[in-house]
Order: C-alpha cells, then structure tokens, then sequence
C-alpha cells in the first residue's frame, strides 16, 4: 500500500495513493466517465456534487485487476476514487467511492476498504467517529460492499420525477385546481420531514423557502425547499405548518403551491425526495404525477475497518 507518496516498490493488487483536499486531474476525469455511465440509472451522484468540493482528503485506487475485456496496461491502472468529508468536527466521516466503468466487477473497491480499514491515513486520527455512505438508486455493488463490512442501514427514501407539465396537467392534482400559492419565507414552522442522514451526504446546498399559503384566506397549509441539484431542481416537503399534523389536505396545498415555481426553472428536470415510510407524501406526489426513479440508501458504522462505498 502507498501512503502519501511513500511507494512500495512491489505495489499490491489494490494500492491507494492519499492527497489533501478533494479529487482533480485523473480523478475528476474517472468521477465523469463514471456519471455519464450511470446516468441512466441514476446510481450516482453529479459531477458538481457537493461532497467532492468539501472532501479532505481523497484517496486513488489503483489495481493490477482486470477484467478480460478491460483496457490493458503494463503496471497498475487507476480504478476508483475515494473521497472523505467531514460535514462537522464530532459528526460522522461521510465517505464516497466511485468505480471507473472498465474496472467493474472485479472486487476491487472491496479490496480497497479492506486496506482503508486495516491501514488508515493519519488523518482520521486515533479512530472514535463513525463513518457514513450512500447506495445511490441502491447500487448493488454498493450493498454487497455494505454488507460484506456490516454497516447497517440508517435511512432510506425515494426519489420521484416528475415527466412533464402535460402529465402533471392530466393528473389527480393539477397545478391550477389547489388554491395555494407559494410566499418567500425565511424559516419553515413545519420543520423537516426528512432524517438527519441526508443532510450528511446531501450536504447544505443553498435552497429557497416557501409557504404555501391560501390565495384567499391568507391561512399557511405548510413549508417546502427547492434546491438546484446538477442540473435538477428538487421539491423537498418541509411539512404542514403544524408539526408533526398528518394533513393530507395541507399537503396537497404544499406540492400545489410548489408546481408552478417549478415549471419556470430552466433545467427541465423537476425531483421530489422523501422517506420512503413517509405514506401520505408519497401518495400525494403521485397524485400530482411524480414517478419513481430510484431509491437511496444511507448507511453507517462505527468502525473504519466498517467503511463503505456509496457508488
């Protein structure tokens, strides 16, 4: 194994070289072939995603394993990258690992958290913080590598999409039959109606405040988020503005406030999450049209040796 520049003359399969701060050059290159292969899936995160700015250090994988169709190469070839964030002093360590496409299926990214949890670089210290993941669209590798180091699950959502403006039109709750408007707000009553989790790996993407307040009365049904996402806009469901109040009416005035808001964005692609024991909202966006795409999975560990890819 090579830690911080310090190669070993006989490299193993599976040699990881450190770097202060997040990935560039080769990296950044094997994170985009990467996007553009899973896209379709949705099994990975934006090349813009914020964890590769904020990552502290950022490990490249390079392997002499090959599958019989991989591109050949006299010495070791670099197949993935793993990046470290931490989102707080004390908080987990969020981890994130991406998988060149032509080095897939060859058990490399298990060899590498294998080496990860046996050698860790200095700077994750005397050990003591857990370490966080997430299976984008529960990527099968993802879980299998999960479930080989015993990380167990702490949170699970859906994420919706919805078609296009004619689909939301021809549903159950089109944009012009609610009476609720979206109001610029600057804090959410409501609070947040999804795990702690997500802010770990989701990061704090800036994210404009409404309430869906009644055209005529005046009365706030409750509270939404949009975020801009690597070219997606989000809708995320903050909650009535009663805590805790399980509202269907409210919550069809929260995502029908919020439609019209969503149709001006640019980027085309409109997104909805929520928890995926959250029956009631889930039923509601799909009264307004939103369709499944993928399910995300966080887990976490107590243990470096436990740490885990999220893509």
């Amino acid at each position: 194994m090579s830690l911080h520049g310090r190669e070993l003359e006989d490299p193993e399969l599976v040699t990881l070289h450190w770097n202060d701060g997040g990935p560039d050059g080769q990296a950044l290159d094997l994170i985009a072939r990467a996007a553009r292969a899973d896209a379709e899936m949705s099994f990975g995160p934006d090349l813009r995603h914020p964890s590769y700015e904020r990552a502290f250090l950022t490990a490249q994988v390079y392997t002499r394993l090959r599958r019989w169709n991989a591109p050949r190469a006299k010495g070791p070839a670099l197949a993935a990258v793993i990046t470290l964030t931490s989102p707080s002093e004390r908080g987990p360590i969020v981890i994130d690992a991406v998988v060149d496409p032509d080095f897939r299926s060859t058990g490399v990214i298990t060899a590498a958290f294998e080496t990860l949890g046996q050698s860790p670089p200095e700077q994750l210290g005397a050990g003591g913080r857990s370490v966080a993941a997430c299976a984008y669209g529960s990527h099968p590798a993802a879980l299998r590598t999960a479930n080989r180091f015993g990380a167990q699950v702490s949170a699970v959502r859906d994420v919706l999409v919805l078609p296009s403006k004619d689909d939301n039109l021809r549903s159950r709750l089109p944009s012009g039959s609610v009476h609720f408007r979206a109001v610029p707000t600057g804090n959410a009553v409501g609070g947040e109606r999804q795990q702690v989790a997500w802010r770990l790996v989701d990061g704090d993407t800036p994210r404009a405040l409404y309430a869906a307040t009644h055209r005529e009365t005046g009365d706030v049904a409750g509270f939404f988020a949009l975020q801009d996402r690597g070219g997606a806009t989000r809708l995320v469901v903050l909650g009535p503005s009663v805590p805790d109040a399980e509202d269907e009416t409210a919550l069809r005035g929260i995502v029908g406030a919020a439609l019209p808001l969503l149709w001006d964005r640019e980027d085309g692609i409109v997104e909805a999450v929520v928890e995926q024991t959250d029956v009631l909202l889930v039923e509601t966006l799909r009264s307004a049209a939103f369709q499944h795409d993928r399910t995300d999975i966080v887990f976490e560990s107590d243990l470096v040796r436990k740490t885990i890819p999220s893509s």
